[in-house]
This record gives structure tokens, C-alpha cells and sequence, in this order.
């Protein structure tokens, strides 16, 4: 699997939806508008996001990683 990044994740909370758009609070009083379709499709008001954001790099490094890790699994059993 792909190394994480060094650092700490970047968490907020969906604070409201308006219009189809969801407002995520970031501490500091930080506020973030972003639409809705891109979060998962149970996300709720009051939850907790984890927020990455990747170079088309490195999640093609991460997807080729996780490919090669289940195929691993699928040979080690035959």
C-alpha cells in the first residue's frame, strides 16, 4: 500500500446544507462550501471528514499499489 503522507489529517464537520451545497467547518473558524454530490451519500449534518488531497500521481501510485496487493493475496492462495 502507498506510504501516507507525514502529516496530520485535515478533519471538519458538515456544519449545514444549503441548496444542494454542504458547509464544512475546519477549526479556527474555517469554512469550506463544496456540493453535496462530492461527499459520501450518507453524509449528515454533524458528521466528521477526514480531508486528503492527492496529486494525480500519487493516487494512480496508490491505485497501482492496492491492485498489486490484491493480486498478491489472489496468487498466495492458488
Amino acid at each position: 500500500m502507498a506510504k501516507k503522507n507525514n502529516h496530520e489529517p485535515l478533519i471538519c464537520a458538515i456544519d449545514r446544507f444549503e441548496n444542494g451545497v454542504a458547509v464544512l467547518s475546519f477549526g479556527h473558524g474555517q469554512k469550506l462550501e463544496i456540493y453535496k454530490k462530492f461527499l459520501p451519500k450518507d453524509a449528515k449534518e454533524g458528521d466528521v471528514l477526514h480531508v486528503e488531497f492527492l496529486t494525480a500521481e500519487q493516487k494512480t501510485k496508490r491505485t497501482k499499489d492496492l491492485a498489486k496487493a490484491m493480486l498478491d493475496e489472489i496468487f498466495k492462495g492458488s
